[in-house]
């Protein structure tokens, strides 16, 4: 019984943190099998990665088809796991045309303003779309660097294009501050990883420089610093994940010279970070869990983060798709 529950706490630990598919791949070459209370969690993990890959199948058959590139983003390519959607970054010349490619093999735009532009469809996994690397009002990497820094890569098996190790840092860096709001242990690993293949991390500082967040690049890489210096070298216990706190991030958006003056702003920001707050305490009680049960519960909590994303400046696009061009989109057969 002791075991069991041992074995539950570890389980659930590495669900919180991202882990859950190393973890139980690791556990099942162990034993040689999967544990009975897990079968239908990790079908469903590997019925994901099946998702996964079809949905890379399909966006690298659209890329060849018309000739438009895309990357794939926010990804670990240090710890093999499954995300939960696939976030791609297309130029903004030619995103219209890529959503209407995705449109013909089906896909339906669930969100559509320059906050979000998401679509989905069954069997295949979501697709968030970017343009630019935008919060709080502002451009965190530049769309050229962004773009001269694709590599080719690859992810349960299948290529794609992806980011240098020191784009990708600085993107996960910023997206883990100001988009998670926190940090897990996938997290963690991933940016302790990529630090490993970049040669110079001042490489990597010359362009937050370059783009107006240096101290937030110091602030951020020294906590980081400070938390390998704990792991690996006092050996102490870290439990995972961990709130960067609405200090910490107030003193972030203050290093960017444009901490919010006015009322309306403040009151923005505090209650984005305040839902933040509940979405992490939800993911780390099991109630997310819970709650993904119910389609009505889902689009209330994403409608309202989505909503608070928008009003704080966060931004995906320049534009929203026109109505035009989604009229065009719906018209198109399923393939």
């Amino acid at each position: 019984m002791e075991d069991r529950q041992a074995l539950d706490a570890t389980i659930a630990l590495a669900k919180a943190n991202g882990l859950y598919f190393p973890f139980m791949k690791w556990l099942i070459g162990l034993v040689g099998r999967v544990p009975p209370q897990e079968e239908k969690q990790w079908a469903s993990e590997l019925q994901s990665m099946s998702e996964f890959r079809n949905t890379i199948g399909i966006l690298n058959a659209i890329s060849d088809r018309a000739g438009i590139d895309y990357i794939i983003i926010k990804n670990s390519s240090i710890i093999e796991h499954v995300p939960r959607d696939v976030d791609i970054l297309v130029r903004e010349r030619d995103r219209d045309q890529f959503l209407e490619l995705l449109m013909a093999y089906g896909q339906k735009l669930i969100y559509n303003d320059r906050s979000e532009i998401l679509l989905a469809k069954s069997g295949l996994m979501k697709i968030d779309v970017y343009t630019r690397i935008h919060y709080l009002g502002r451009d965190f990497l530049d769309e050229r660097f962004l773009w001269e820094s694709r590599v080719n890569s690859s992810t349960h098996g299948m290529t794609h294009p992806g980011l240098s190790p020191e784009t990708a840092y600085l993107l996960n860096l910023i997206h883990g501050l100001l988009g998670h709001g926190g940090i897990t242990l996938l997290d963690f690993l991933d940016l302790s990883g990529l630090e490993k293949r970049i040669p110079n991390l001042a490489m990597c500082r010359a362009q937050a420089v370059a783009s107006g967040w240096a101290k937030v690049f110091d602030l951020w890489t020294s906590r980081l610093q400070t938390l390998q210096r704990r792991i690996y070298e006092q050996r102490l216990c870290v439990k995972f994940p961990i709130r960067h706190g609405r200090r910490f991030i107030l003193k972030c958006v203050s290093a960017l010279g444009g901490h919010p003056s006015r009322r309306r702003e403040r009151l923005v920001l505090g209650l984005s970070l305040f839902w933040d707050d509940l979405v992490f305490l939800s993911e780390n009680s099991g109630v997310a869990s819970i709650l993904r049960r119910s389609e009505v519960a889902t689009g209330v909590a994403n409608s309202i983060g989505h909503r608070l994303r928008s009003l704080r400046g966060d931004r995906k696009s320049l534009n929203p798709v026109s109505q035009g061009s989604q009229r065009d989109m719906i018209r198109r057969p399923s393939r």
